[in-house]
């Protein structure tokens, strides 16, 4: 038996973002198009990852990740005429093997280059082989009681400290948005992203207003075997009220649902449909007293992955340098710039973000042949971000907004945009049993229990007024071992000597 006043136990009850699931795999995406004949050599894939066709798809035992890539491919010919094709859309998965996942669990996954690969096949055809990472993440809002303090009693007690938000409330909105852009004659799409720049939010008493503005790329193609680039943006703007007023911090993240596309004004015109939905958490920042050990009681503890957002925010760069052109070009038609983020560290106060920048100049020589120079550079930049500490969790994006090419040098300006997040694990003690020494045993029996679905031995001791230790003893079982539902366990049931 137990008896109460044998000792105090203090609890409290959060409600946390636990990663209860993650895992990381890359996919090769193999592709082979035709191509124009006298291909002399072919310039690095343009490829896309839009995120409005990525799926998760949870089954027993398993969760699939299903995506496309689309693009472009420039090839040069042998009198170093440049012709451009699409890359047409290639779907690709990629299937993890994942523990049972409770109701309530969020899955969200992170796509990037790993890197692409072009060669030239037999019979003018492009062998293009993408390598793709894809990151999986199973997050749980779930609330969760640790005990703060044990006193009185025999008992040795250790407590900790960490820092949690407290999640108040989750809420969610939606906005149908439509962005029409000026298309060429004679012009076709062939691939499309979209972001959002310059999101911002805040809270008071309970109300979140937040703003940004959607940027918009379209690459499309000519018939001539040109490229042109279709650029556009608009406004956002929400507001989204949370029913505790007392929230002051929230976290927000948005995505893009359901993009179509749609000629327009007798073809001279595009038109972009697609949905913005916008998720906020309300939270409330503090620092958690926890036991994290105790000695001369049965307790059970839980391992938690804990995600601490610190913060975010978004940054302008402008990326400069020379343009090495053999001659001087008669007409610089277009420039496509492509940043692909190689690092992104915190540091104290600060971001450490590495990058490669490419460059696609298309241009017109003195004989007014089409030609297209490659140039590749890497930059490192240095962001201010407070709160951040070496070791915290980067998650970056960037967006190149246009590039500007003369008199032998170039301008990108460059957002980039980064979240940090503290990315912890701890053991809190979440339930303590004690058991009176002083109630002494005078004769033992048993019974034969059924092990049922969740049950651990901390559960069955706590139902039988025993410890575990003498579950472990009566079953010549140890602490590493797991339960199997349907098995038998023996219980040693006591009658008290008065």
């Amino acid at each position: 038996m137990s008896r109460k006043d044998q000792a105090k136990v203090s609890r409290r009850e959060y409600t946390l973002e636990t990663v209860v699931f993650s895992a990381q795999q890359e996919v090769t995406v193999p592709a082979s198009i035709k191509i124009p004949e006298g291909t002399q050599y072919m310039l690095q894939p343009l490829l896309m990852l839009p995120k409005d066709r990525l799926s998760i798809i949870q089954g027993p035992g398993k969760i699939r990740v299903q995506g496309e890539l689309e693009g472009i491919l420039s090839c040069v010919g042998s009198a170093e005429e440049v012709s451009t094709l699409a890359v047409p859309a290639l779907e690709f998965m990629a299937a993890f093997t994942a523990p049972v996942l409770g109701a309530g669990v969020r899955l969200e996954a992170d796509l990037q280059f790993d890197g692409v690969e072009v060669d030239q096949g037999e019979g003018s055809v492009a062998n293009i082989t993408a390598y793709i990472i894809i990151s999986l993440r199973a997050v749980q809002t779930q609330g969760m009681e640790v005990v703060t303090a044990v006193n009185g009693g025999d008992l040795q007690v250790e407590t900790n400290s960490v820092r949690v938000q407290n999640i108040l409330e989750e809420i969610a909105t939606q906005q149908a948005i439509s962005l029409q852009l000026s298309l060429p004659p004679e012009t076709a799409p062939a691939a499309t992203e979209l972001c959002i720049g310059n999101l911002s939010w805040q809270v008071d008493e309970g109300r979140l207003t937040a703003e940004g503005i959607i940027l918009a790329k379209v690459y499309c193609l000519t018939g001539d075997g040109k490229i042109a680039l279709l650029t556009g943006s608009q406004d956002i703007s929400f507001e989204m009220d949370f029913a505790a007023p007392e929230v002051k911090e929230s976290s927000l993240d948005c995505s893009f649902e359901g993009v179509t596309m749609t000629t327009v004004d007798q073809g001279a015109a595009l038109e972009l449909h697609f949905g913005v939905k916008a998720t906020a958490k309300g939270y409330s920042q503090q620092i958690a007293e926890y036991v994290s050990g105790i000695a001369g009681a049965d307790s059970q503890q839980k391992h938690i992955q804990l995600r601490n957002r610190i913060g975010e925010s978004e940054y302008k760069v402008n990326l400069e340098g020379n343009c090495p052109f053999a001659s001087t070009p008669q007409d610089i038609e277009l420039v496509l710039p492509r940043v692909r983020i190689i690092e992104a560290q915190a540091l104290e106060g600060k971001i450490l973000v590495r990058g490669l920048l490419t460059l696609n100049i298309f241009y017109t020589d003195d004989n007014q042949m089409g030609r297209v120079m490659v140039q590749e550079e890497e930059f490192s930049q240095f962001f201010d971000l407070a709160g951040s500490l070496r070791g915290y969790a980067v998650r970056p994006w960037v967006w190149p907004e246009g590039a500007d090419c003369s008199q032998g040098r170039y301008t990108v300006p460059v957002l980039i945009r980064v979240e940090v997040f503290e990315e912890m694990e701890f053991n809190p003690i979440t339930d303590v049993h004690v058991v009176d020494p002083s109630q002494v045993p005078a004769h033992a029996s048993v019974i034969l229990y059924t092990i049922k679905n969740g049950d651990n031995l901390f559960s069955i001791a706590r139902r039988f007024n025993t410890t575990q230790e003498l579950l472990w003893g009566y079953n010549k079982i140890s602490e590493d071992d797991g339960l199997v539902p349907g098995e038998k366990l023996i219980i040693p049931v006591y009658q008290i000597e008065n």
